[in-house]
């Protein structure tokens, strides 16, 4: 089209019919649209009337920049100029009007297909790259200013907030001075494109500004967000073309990594298209068989007894249908299914004897399907994962139950952990039994037990990092029992003269907000990386809310815990409502002790530099020891005989103490049977005290709580129904075998305190 007419007012006060109300189509951030047809060489031109606001005090410049750059650029995917109008105090500007009109008003359209969609992003991002090669930021992109012809083709608008760049290498210096950048349209278009995939606007409300993005990158870091998106619309959705769409939309959105440039972007959304157009014609099973590498044949060869045939996982899965998906993300879908696999006892055994019987059983399982059956990095993580997970058995370590590697296919048969992982169960916890500190403290020793397992060296087994230690990656199993999962990105570390060589990488990977910045930074990986990302974990379980919380600034969690650790007020609330419930009392709130050894070591694996973090042995320790502070707490001992005591005997002089037999009242009406000890040696006291509560084993007599006013001192232990050894060494039914495991458990207890 030729440049842009100055059109006369009084021509378009005819066509709008005086912008009268039925001609009125919609309203931008400038002002009112109006529809006409406006009479021009070749005939009628159907054309939209952006009139704008007087009240905008910047109204002049964007009408000057609006004409500016649609009368020099012209692209398929930008809406087109007619003309404009400056005259009576009004500007006008006048477009060639779009069929469809914005997307906004199309998103949840069923005629919106998966397909058009797609074709919609590219287009989008065609136009984005167009500008940004003349040096212009769109910095406003959003679904009102996306228009669909009726074609569904996109057409952009709204360049009232466009700026020129003068160079590239400015970038930066426009960033740190608050203006728009390359990445703000990146950052723009990453909304755009979860809108497009959720099919539902990013801003839910406009008066809270509930931010509806924020929830899908949750649910993608989660590997769940295929729950967040419209059900008619993911059952079009090919796997891959929806991986690899929302990585793209994830990765224009975080803040801790540089976003794609629009160029990358393009070429992803056009990979997704193709595999999408490959799916709808009935393509998608014509993967290339690949050859397996020399190195892992005789690996494979030795783990026949874990493979599993793709028709019976099919079977399983009805197909990997969609209604059997439970998390989905990075390169493939997780399903749950019911599945004959080897007993996880036999299924970590690498060399097994071809005439030992190998015991099946039946059981739920997690399946997952890795889509990306294209990428070689998704390969080389289905062959880590063998090769770990075979490698490393520990009970805080997931079990892989079988895998299939047939027709093209790579998938990875795992025990369920039905909790799910520690994220979801962190921003699902409803009651303080489940979610209260001794429970998180008792996830986090778990974890921590099984990443030390991990780092340490054993024999032929050498030591692992694991890389992408997070919350997601912490699963949770019918007890709340806490293993690790995801080792597509781990390696196996190098063990010589020094126990912790470094490793450089050319490939740094992870997840942004875990990662240690000295790896990110330096490529220089060691098993203290893992400790840095445990940290962030650990900090993770104290507050209660993901890494990447809006609340923390774009700072991730990780740097605002290292600078407020101590400050109370980052303590998850469900935290500090927890009732501990003792036989006598009940307390609100963690042990101030225990809380104290958390948060320190926690800060301490976020040291900056990775030879300041502890190893994860001494993490181990230090997490028993805030365990042992909250189950040992002297505040949940602390009780009153006068109001809960009852005396069932005189009580016998045992030396230092008189001790007998009471009844202890509960709440509820009911009573308990307990042994009481009434000292009359503060030393002896004090020392009784001291180790009971230091020392709890089920073959060390049990304090229940204590008393202590003026000088009365008294300790509540467990009763124990049979009294002493003494009064039954001459009783004939005290047989040689209950003397001998009488033994065991004294010598239990010793070696215990000893």
């Amino acid at each position: 089209m030729s440049a842009p007419l100055n059109i006369p007012l009084k021509e378009i006060e005819a066509v709008t019919n005086s912008f009268d109300d039925a001609n009125f189509i919609g309203e931008g951030f400038l002002g009112k649209i109006y529809k006409g047809q406006l009479p021009l060489e070749g005939g009628l031109v159907d054309v939209a009337v952006r009139r704008l606001d007087h009240s905008f005090w910047l109204q002049e410049l964007a009408f000057e920049k609006e004409i500016s750059i649609l009368s020099r650029l012209k692209h398929r995917n930008m809406v087109s100029i007619v003309g404009f109008c400056y005259e009576n105090n009004e500007m006008l500007i006048i477009n060639e009007r779009v069929a469809r009109g914005s997307l906004s008003r199309r998103l949840s359209d069923r005629q919106l297909t998966w397909m058009r969609r797609l074709q919609i992003s590219i287009g989008v991002v065609r136009a984005l790259s167009y500008l940004h090669n003349f040096g212009i930021v769109h910095h406003n992109i959003n679904i009102n200013a996306i228009l669909l012809d009726e074609n569904w083709e996109a057409k952009i608008s709204g360049f009232e907030y466009s700026m020129t760049i003068p160079a590239r290498n400015l970038d930066l210096a426009y960033e740190k001075l608050g203006m728009g950048t390359y990445k703000s349209d990146a950052f723009s278009m990453g909304i755009v494109l979860f809108e497009l995939l959720c099919g539902r606007e990013a801003f839910v409300s406009k008066e809270d500004n509930s931010f509806q993005a924020s929830s899908a990158i949750f649910h993608y870091e989660n590997r769940e967000l295929h729950k967040f998106v419209d059900h008619d619309l993911f059952s079009q959705m090919d796997p891959l073309s929806f991986n690899v769409f929302s990585k793209t939309a994830y990765d224009c959105l975080v803040p801790w990594k540089a976003p794609p440039t629009m160029n990358e972007i393009f070429k992803r959304l056009e990979r997704a298209l193709k595999v999408q157009h490959m799916y709808e014609n009935n393509e998608h099973s014509t993967v290339p068989l690949r050859t397996i590498p020399d190195h892992l044949k005789l690996k494979l060869a030795s783990l026949k007894h874990m493979r599993i045939r793709l028709d019976d996982i099919l079977i399983a899965t009805g197909n990997f249908s969609k209604g059997s998906i439970i998390s989905s993300g990075g390169f493939g879908s997780v399903y749950t299914a019911e599945l004959e696999h080897v007993d996880k006892e036999f299924c970590l055994a690498i060399e097994m004897d071809n005439k030992r019987q190998v015991l099946k059983k039946r059981s739920i399982v997690a399946i997952k399907n890795i889509d990306d059956t294209e990428d070689t990095i998704a390969e080389q993580g289905f062959y880590s994962e063998i090769e770990m997970l075979t490698s490393c058995k520990h009970s805080n370590i997931i079990n892989l139950v079988g895998f299939c590697y047939e027709r093209g296919a790579m998938i990875l048969v795992y025990e369920y952990a039905s909790n799910g992982s520690l994220s979801y169960y962190l921003q699902n916890v409803k009651d303080n039994l489940n979610g209260g500190w001794t429970q998180r403290l008792k996830i986090s020793i778990d974890a921590a037990k099984g990443l030390s397992f991990l780092h340490t060296a054993n024999g032929d087994r050498r030591e692992v990092v694991h890389r992408d230690i997070k919350s997601a990656n912490i699963l949770l199993d019918d007890n709340l029992e806490a293993k690790i999962a995801d080792f597509g990105l781990s390696i196996f570390s190098y063990v010589g003269e020094k126990h912790y060589n470094t490793l450089y990488s050319t490939n740094v990977v992870g997840t942004p907000v875990y990662m240690d910045p000295q790896y990110r930074r330096d490529a220089k990986l060691k098993n203290k990386s893992d400790v840095y990302s445990f940290g962030v974990v650990l900090f993770v379980i104290l507050c209660g809310t993901v890494a990447y919380h809006k609340k923390y600034n774009n700072k991730g969690l990780a740097l605002v815990g290292r600078e407020h650790f101590a400050n109370m007020e980052m303590v998850d609330p469900k935290i500090k409502e927890d009732i501990t419930e003792t036989l006598l009392t009940s307390v609100k709130g963690p042990n101030q002790e225990s809380l104290d050894t958390f948060t320190k070591i926690a800060y301490e694996c976020l040291a900056k530099a990775q030879d300041d973090r502890p190893t994860m042995e001494n993490v181990v320790k230090e997490l028993q020891n805030a365990l042992f502070f909250q189950e040992s707490r002297k505040d949940i001992l602390r009780f009153s005989p006068k109001d809960t005591m009852l005396a069932l005997d005189d009580g016998k002089d045992c030396g230092g103490w008189k001790e007998y037999i009471g009844k202890v009242s509960h709440a509820n009406g009911n009573t308990t049977t307990v042994t009481v000890r009434d000292y009359n040696s503060n030393s002896r006291y004090e020392s009784e005290l001291e180790v009971g509560r230091k020392y709890r084993h089920e073959n060390v007599s049990r304090i229940l709580g204590y008393y202590e006013e003026e000088e009365k001192r008294i300790i509540v232990f467990e009763h124990a129904l049979n009294g002493s050894l003494d009064m039954h060494l001459n009783n004939p039914h005290l047989t040689w075998g209950k003397r001998l495991k009488i033994c065991i458990g004294i010598a239990t207890g010793l070696a215990f305190v000893h």
